[in-house]
């Protein structure tokens, strides 16, 4: 699982690749604490300078169910996956 989220971010930062990383969110409504560690891991390579745990709230986790985690971050440019050319 952690090789896994790890490649979850790298790729998540291909398609949106111009971050903010001044900032990002490492959100969850339960995660073992070394997968959370792997991630912090990668956005700290990625150099990413402010990253903050957070628990996601009630809502999130009752429509996302356990297990649910996301990073989140400002990203600046446009996303590769919709940009029309």
């Amino acid at each position: 699982m952690s090789k896994w989220t790890a490649e979850y971010v790298r790729e998540t930062l291909k398609d949106f690749d111009n971050p903010d990383k001044e900032t990002v969110f490492i959100t969850y409504s339960s995660a073992p604490e070394d997968i959370v560690s792997t991630i912090r891991d990668t956005l700290k390579k990625e150099g990413f300078e402010n990253i903050y745990n957070t628990k996601a709230g009630g809502t999130v986790a009752c429509h996302c169910g356990p297990g649910t985690l996301g990073v989140l971050y400002f990203n600046d440019g446009p996303h590769k996956i919709t940009e029309k050319k």
